[in-house]
C-alpha cells in the first residue's frame, strides 16, 4: 500500500512538473512580459526642435500592459516611423496637449484578449499601441484616433458629460473594425461613420481623427448630407479643439 502511495505521489509530481513546463513555454511565447530590453526605441518624432514622443517596437511577441503585441522587423518599424514623422498637422500642436503622449509602440498585429484591434490608448502610461500592418493612411488615422483617447482623459469632464447628455443612440457594442467602417458617412444618419456608431467615445475619436486627417472632406460631407445632428457634434468638437489650441 505504501509503495502504491509513493508511486502515485511521484506520478502527481511528474504531471505537475510537465504541466508547469507547458504553461511556462506557452506563456513565454504568448505573454512575454514587457521589460526594458523588450522594447527598442526606433527614433523620436520631433516638433520645433523638441521631442514630442518616442517611437518604440518589439522584435518578438510581447504582452504590453495586458495587450498582445506582435514583433516586427527593424525595416517595418522604420517605415512606420517615417509615416508618423510625415504627419503635416504637427504645427497645430502645443506643449500643453502633447504632454499627454510620451511613447508610441508599434506592433505587428495587436490583440486585446481574443480580439484583434488596430490600436489602443493607455492614458496612465501616456502610451499608444498601434498595429503597423495598417496602410500608411490608416496608420495615420489610427494615430489620431487613439491620440484623442489620451487627450480626452486630460480635458474637462463637462465636455464628455454634455456630449453624452445631448447625443445618444449608440450601439454600445464593438464590431470588427475595417477600413470601410471609418469612411465618412458609412454609419447611419447623425453619425460620423459606422465605427463611430459603437460608442460615444469612439465617435469623438473618429471626428477628431478626420479633423486632423482631412478637414476638407469632413466639411464637404456636411454640406452635401445636410446632417444637422452630425453638424452639432462636429461643432462641439471644433470648439473644444480651439480651446485646446489644436485647430
Amino acid at each position: 500500500m505504501l509503495t502504491q502511495v509513493i508511486a502515485l505521489n511521484r506520478c502527481i509530481v511528474l504531471f505537475l512538473t510537465l504541466y508547469s513546463s507547458v504553461l511556462w513555454a506557452h506563456g513565454d511565447h504568448h505573454t512575454h512580459k514587457i521589460t526594458q530590453s523588450t522594447l527598442e526605441e526606433i527614433g523620436p518624432v520631433m516638433h520645433a526642435n523638441a521631442t514630442v514622443f518616442a517611437v518604440l517596437f518589439t522584435r518578438h511577441h510581447a504582452s504590453i500592459h495586458g495587450y498582445s503585441c506582435g514583433g516586427l522587423s527593424l525595416q517595418q518599424a522604420e517605415h512606420s516611423l517615417k509615416v508618423l514623422k510625415n504627419l503635416t498637422q504637427w504645427d497645430a500642436f502645443r506643449i500643453n496637449t502633447t504632454s499627454a503622449l510620451e511613447q508610441v509602440v508599434l506592433c505587428q498585429g495587436l490583440r486585446a484578449q481574443d480580439k484583434t484591434i488596430g490600436g489602443v490608448a493607455i492614458p496612465d502610461k501616456k502610451m499608444l499601441l498601434l498595429d503597423s500592418r495598417s496602410s500608411d493612411q490608416d496608420l495615420r488615422h489610427l494615430f489620431w484616433h487613439e491620440l484623442w483617447h489620451l487627450l480626452e482623459s486630460t480635458i474637462s469632464h463637462d465636455f464628455v458629460s454634455n456630449w453624452n447628455a445631448e447625443f445618444g443612440g449608440y450601439l454600445k457594442i464593438y464590431k470588427e473594425s475595417s477600413p470601410n467602417s471609418i469612411v465618412i458617412g458609412s454609419g447611419g444618419q447623425g453619425y460620423i461613420n459606422r465605427y463611430g456608431q459603437s460608442f460615444a467615445k469612439e465617435e469623438r475619436a473618429e471626428i477628431f481623427a478626420w479633423f486632423m486627417r482631412d478637414k476638407e472632406s469632413l466639411t464637404t460631407f456636411l454640406k452635401e448630407s445636410h446632417d444637422s445632428i452630425l453638424a452639432r457634434k462636429i461643432y462641439r468638437m471644433k470648439m473644444t479643439l480651439e480651446s485646446l489650441e489644436l485647430r
